[in-house]
């Protein structure tokens, strides 16, 4: 087998960060990340969500 088919068989997906799968890129090429799905993939979501709740009230 040549090496060129072995690679072409490769079905495993390149592994990548879970902050490397949220970042964002601007169109002005600026790096960003969504503080709500970073706080959810953190584990602070349901915390979040309530404080969240809280302010909207007050907006």
């Amino acid at each position: 087998m040549s090496e060129d088919n072995i690679q072409s068989n490769n079905n495993i997906p390149e592994l990548q960060s879970p902050f490397e799968q949220l970042r964002e890129i601007a169109a002005d090429g600026k790096v960003w990340w969504n503080s709500r799905k970073l706080e959810l993939m953190m584990g602070y979501g349901k915390y979040c969500l309530k404080t969240t709740n809280i302010l909207d009230t007050f907006e």
